[in-house]
């Protein structure tokens, strides 16, 4: 069974998280933590698949909390709840290495579609936020000079572009009409030559270049 942490300090919202997620993906464990430290000491019960962290933590703010999630278990996906409009969160949320970024006052379905998203290994933000940020993005990586990488060409160039929007291995293969192994390999080449070790840092990576 998968299982999943919500990291709120308002325990009527986590219930709240937890009852609208179970009933859409019953097949879910769910723990709760009340701030960063109780979410650190959970990681080490059991396996998880997925964080739900609030940015607006007690002590240690979510974005404090997110790196020390990522050095204890750099292959977790994390959805960043916020409760501030500012792309700048979404843009930090990236660069540390979040897989997603999604407003406490959006519809259940908009929660509902960004849990499946990054429990699938894919990334997640609200249209009209992901608009901005590529084009934040975009703006500073002119200044920067910084571009695709000459040693991804072709099909991993693809495949590529297609992890860094967060789509999942199986539904790549699918639309290349490749097979999962080959698809597979293809990423285990991008990460090699890119020097990366997930696929957060995939997605970190094509953003940076302006490539999602």
């Amino acid at each position: 069974m998968r299982a999943v942490i919500i990291v709120d300090d308002h325990a009527i919202l986590r219930s709240g998280l937890a009852r609208m997620i179970k009933a859409s993906i019953p097949d879910l464990f769910i723990g709760e933590a009340g701030d960063g430290e109780e979410a650190l000491r959970l990681l080490e019960t059991r396996s998880w698949n997925m964080v739900i962290l609030d940015i607006g933590l007690p002590g240690p703010s979510g974005l404090e909390v997110l790196p020390s999630i990522l050095k204890r278990c750099p292959a977790l996906p994390v959805l960043v709840l916020t409760g501030f409009a500012d792309d700048a969160v979404a843009v930090r949320v990236f660069e540390i290495g979040g897989m997603g970024c999604l407003s406490k006052g959006c519809s259940e379905n908009d929660l509902i579609t960004a849990v499946r998203k990054v429990l699938e290994g894919g990334r997640y933000l609200p249209t009209s936020l992901a608009e901005k940020l590529v084009i934040n993005l975009r703006s500073q990586n002119i200044h920067k000079g910084v571009g695709a990488s000459p040693e991804i060409k072709g099909r991993l160039f693809d495949v590529l572009v297609r992890l860094g929007k967060g789509d999942a291995v199986k539904a790549i293969a699918s639309d290349m009409c490749l097979s999962v192994k080959t698809v597979s390999t293809y990423r285990k080449r991008i990460l090699d030559r890119l020097h990366l070790k997930s696929n957060a840092d995939i997605v970190r990576y094509c953003l940076m270049r302006g490539l999602s």
